[in-house]
């Protein structure tokens, strides 16, 4: 019976999905349905992976403290016009036409030695409240960047000077100083002007006292408390409780802090019931004895434990290696300094909370020391008050010493787990004899897939409330996103599918700065990759084909010899089957690891004669020994020398490396399949499974065995060709591609003939000419581009020009001007001008006589306006055209909108016709920026040379049609009368 399969290749920005036809017993009835393939922008900033709304968050938090400051500058104005010090017409000009006036630095010293007019108190009280010194939030939040420490080591030093009451005031002092601000000098940041808030309060106070005994000024006490309180009063910092999602599990209860010791200690089950340690007999894990002893030893030392305190406190031998512990360099061979430094096991809030307590009072500590429920409240309060009031209060509800209380002030965490104390308790009881976390939470009475909830129907609907909370990266949300429309769209045009088969580029599992690590590499290894081509070619004297230069690697690799034999490999063995073979060290039958991890050279003699066995299943016990101690002292990559060494690949190995090579495991493709199976209601319903979450490794062989071939990453198609390998990717294909790996690792093999090799190594493809097929398939694809309609970003540049002169300073003293089109085309501002921002759009108009057509660009400050801008481009330094009456708008093009031209021919040129989505356009010349909807190549025309230009609109399937005509759709305020009529 066939089965309607689809293949979605899911990355940060790109879909390539395939749906098929599959006959697991008859091959010839397995047909390709469709393809395709769309892309997205990535939901993070490109250059910096933050946030999109970062700069919009800075900006408006900047916008708010300047609001701030200006309100509180006005209170203190109305307070000195309220008690008779100016009126408002002095304050007006207190700033204003006072040439030759005392510095008010020095103003603050004479405070102190002589009588004050109004307008000299008056710069004092509004300079000191300009500038109102540093003050923490909480007693918990000391500076700890560079800066910062800075700045509080300067207050430190200015407290100490006016201790020795040198200088009865801070403001005294720095009035002495020539250099009155901090800032930058040869090239260093200094602080030694930093001033405490209650250095400024003292100073105040201190001016009103001995102004008041001069009797110039009567200054009433209540003048002084209003002007503290508007001065120096400081926002206390919200509380995040409203932030923090309930518990999936548990849904009338808060998720654990993530400094909670019920949830330290799910942490570090979850890690210890995960590491596998490999000595002489084998892999092994960690007893449940083992991990509550090592739970006692986190709870009593301060130190978080590390590999090599677990090393210490088993007495495990110096030969033991942990997993996933890199040992030596993956380019250098050399050893890596304290490999085993990595925290496992890290209670350092626990011991933060536990030191606080004890040096307060330590019998308190002994009696609240195994109760974690208490620990847990406390960790939870740390974490989610911001205010040092409302947590002490909070601290003191729980039956705490009030001593103990204030001292717990000094601490505060954050961040929170996935889900709350409660059951975390119920599932830690289970975990550690649980074979995984999902059990563990079975055992517990929980559903682990709680949180999927809903009617399965034929589309897939939007991310719920709870599993939003769930998915916090916006980039996997964004493909999710786009994953849920294609997926939808495919279902509305084909219906219910048999089953799901979906890869994730590895890039969607990483951050920003892992991703930048990825590509670093990448480049690396095609780099290294091609120098191995390029000395290849010298010493073979021909070309290398894949076969010889992953040869070639290898035997650089191995410094030029057998790993099995230690025989040297001359470079003229490379060249014959005869002589020389790349061997799966782990058999690619049991394990499908076809990794360059896993491969080495070897004589063929060796490679036939260890078969499909390991290296230790296959050498006796002394050669195993000789050979051992001869790979640890290679310079290879800790992986492969952990497979050349592996003692105990059983059954039980082999099915965890055939599954790891074959799904991926990770959380990401765990909470989309749970999503997409919660959902679905797929054709065969009877199916113990429906959505198969594949390894990358496995398409990747699959792409060479069934002949596609290599990946052009020139263009997006071969996220298609990824995709349909993945669509036919079956269980039974891959076990076809299992026997048929055991029929060549046979001992015998090499001694058939050519003609019963030929047979017994025929790989069953999906299809007869599988890759020409797929290539032909994918040749027909159009790809489907996400628009970017949404207006959104800053309004003009940072860098403010002065509107007279179009210049600016620069640190380094050198004056900047405005250029080109920035001269006229710019954004007018209160203080001077800004170059504008980005260009989300351009508006077509097209001359009614001529024809001809002219681009008026839409920049984002533009939408804020009473009115759109009517000008378009003309080349060069001439002024830009006011499209009247005489023009007609056509559309408006916004990136990735598709569009098509044809220009006109000329005696030079012929005609040109493309089909493209639009990029940009060029502000100084009115130039259109194209690309192909493959990402293959870009075109750049201008307008005023075009026979036409068409618009389309196109589905997430790829499928396009014509825009026949379109309305002008205008800025916010022409949207709003429009509304109203």
């Amino acid at each position: 019976m066939s089965k309607l399969i689809l293949g979605l290749d899911l990355g940060i920005t790109s879909i390539g999905w395939a749906l098929v036809k599959t006959d697991n017993k008859e091959v010839q009835n397995n047909e390709i349905v469709a393809s395709g393939v769309r892309i997205f922008t990535r939901a993070e900033h490109p250059k910096t992976g933050e946030s999109l709304a970062l700069p919009r968050r800075t900006a408006r938090g900047a916008r708010r403290n300047l609001k701030r400051k200006a309100q509180k500058l006005r209170a203190i104005k109305r307070l000195l016009i309220k008690n008779n010090i100016l009126t408002s017409e002095e304050l007006e000009h207190l700033f204003i036409g006072n040439k030759g006036q005392k510095d008010v630095w020095q103003l603050r010293h004479d405070a102190l030695y002589r009588v004050l007019d109004n307008k000299e108190f008056a710069r004092i009280l509004i300079h000191i409240a300009k500038h109102r010194g540093y003050q923490s939030n909480r007693k918990s939040e000391a500076p700890s960047d560079k800066d910062g420490k800075a700045v509080l080591l300067g207050i430190e030093e200015n407290s100490k000077l006016l201790a020795t009451k040198s200088y009865k005031t801070i403001g005294e002092y720095i009035a002495t100083k020539e250099k009155k601000r901090n800032g930058k000098r040869d090239g260093k940041l200094y602080y030694e002007n930093s001033v405490s808030r209650e250095m400024l309060v003292d100073e105040i106070e201190l001016i009103f006292k001995i102004q008041n005994e001069f009797g110039a000024l009567t200054l009433e006490d209540e003048l002084l408390r209003e002007y503290k309180k508007i001065a120096f009063t400081q926002r206390a910092l919200k509380s995040v409780e409203h932030m923090v999602a309930n518990c999936p599990f548990e849904p009338n209860e808060k998720r654990a802090p993530k400094s909670a010791i019920t949830f330290l200690k799910f942490r570090a089950i979850q890690t210890l019931k995960h590491l596998r340690y490999i000595d002489s007999l084998g892999e092994h894990t960690l007893s449940i004895q083992q991990i509550e002893q090592v739970l006692e030893e986190a709870k009593s030392v301060k130190t978080p434990r590390t590999y090599a305190h677990l090393r210490k406190f088993f007495k495990l031998n110096d030969d033991v290696e942990f997993k996933g512990v890199t040992y030596f360099d993956a380019k250098t061979g050399e050893a890596v300094k304290s490999p085993e430094k990595d925290k496992l096991v890290d209670f350092t809030p626990f011991h933060k909370i536990k030191t606080v307590i004890q040096n307060v009072d330590n019998l308190f500590w002994d009696s609240i020391d195994e109760d974690d429920t208490l620990l847990d409240n406390i960790a939870y309060i740390l974490t989610v008050e911001k205010n040092d009031d409302i947590t002490l209060k909070r601290l003191l509800e729980l039956k705490l010493p009030h001593s103990v209380s204030d001292a717990l002030l000094t601490l505060s965490f954050n961040g929170v787990g996935h889900i709350s104390t409660k059951a975390l308790q119920k599932i830690n009881k289970e975990f550690s004899s649980a074979e995984s976390y999902d059990k563990a939470c079975e055992n517990a009475g929980y559903d682990f897939k709680a949180i999927f909830k809903g009617e399965k129907t034929l589309l897939l609907p939007p991310l719920s409330k709870q599993e939003n909370v769930e998915m916090t990266n916006p980039v996997v949300k964004r493909a999710i996103s786009q994953m849920r429309k294609v997926y939808n769209a495919i279902a509305r045009k084909y219906g219910a599918i048999d089953a799901l088969h979906i890869e994730f580029t590895r890039d969607i599992k990483k951050s920003y700065k892992d991703r930048m690590k990825i590509q670093k590499e990448q480049k690396a290894f095609q780099d290294t990759k091609e120098e191995a081509r390029v000395y290849a070619t010298e010493i073979l004297g021909h070309e290398p084909n894949a076969k010889e230069l992953l040869k070639f690697r290898l035997w650089k690799e191995q410094s030029g010899f057998c790993v099995y034999s230690n025989e040297e490999i001359k470079p003229y063995h490379l060249l014959n089957d005869l002589d020389t073979q790349v061997d799966h060290i782990l058999p690619y039958s049991r394990s499908l690891d076809d990794s360059l991890n896993n491969k080495v050279l070897c004589f063929t003699k060796e490679n036939q004669e260890k078969s499909s066995k390991t290296p230790f299943e296959w050498m006796d016990e002394k050669r195993f020994y000789e050979f051992s101690v001869r790979v640890k002292n290679l310079t290879l990559k800790k992986a492969k020398k952990e497979r050349l060494l592996k003692q105990n690949f059983d059954e039980s190995s082999e099915g965890a490396f055939k599954d790891r090579n074959k799904n991926d495991t990770s959380y990401i493709s765990r909470f989309i399949k749970n999503y997409v199976e919660a959902h679905i209601a797929f054709k065969e319903s009877h199916a113990k499974r429906h959505v198969f979450t594949m390894n990358g490794m496995l398409t990747t062989q699959l792409r060479y065995k069934w002949g596609v071939g290599d990946k052009n990453r020139d263009t997006h198609l071969h996220h298609a060709e990824d995709a349909l390998i993945l669509a036919f990717s079956t269980q039974s294909m891959v076990q076809k591609l299992s026997t048929i790996s055991a029929k060549r690792e046979n001992s015998s093999f090499i001694y058939k003939s050519k003609e019963e090799k030929s047979k017994a190594l025929h790989f069953v493809t999906p299809m007869e000419d599988f890759g020409k097929k797929v290539r032909e398939n994918v040749e027909e694809i159009f790809v489907s581009h996400m628009p970017r309609r949404k207006v959104s970003g800053a309004a003009h540049e940072e860098t403010i020009y002065s509107a007279k002169t179009l210049s600016v300073t620069k640190e380094n003293g050198k004056k900047e001007f405005l250029k080109g089109n920035g001269v006229t085309n710019n954004v007018k501002l209160k203080h001077g001008v800004a170059k504008n921002d980005s260009m989300p759009r351009v508006d077509l108009f097209q001359h009614k006589k001529s024809k001809k057509y002219f681009v008026v660009p839409i920049y984002v400050s533009d939408f804020v306006k009473e009115t759109l801008p009517n000008k378009a481009i003309v080349a060069g330094n001439k002024p830009w055209l006011e499209m009247d009456e005489e023009y007609e708008f056509k559309f408006s093009f916004y990136k990735s909108d598709l569009i098509e031209i044809k220009t006109k021919q000329t005696a030079k040129k012929e005609s040109v016709q493309a089909l493209g989505y639009f990029t940009t356009a060029v502000s100084s010349t009115g130039q259109i920026l194209l690309t192909s909807h493959d990402g293959k190549e870009e075109y750049l025309y201008g307008t005023q040379n075009l026979i036409f230009i068409k618009k389309y609109q196109v589905d997430l399937l790829g499928n396009y049609v014509e825009v026949q005509e379109e309305k002008r759709v205008g800025t916010l305020h022409e949207n709003k009368k429009l509304r109203r009529v």
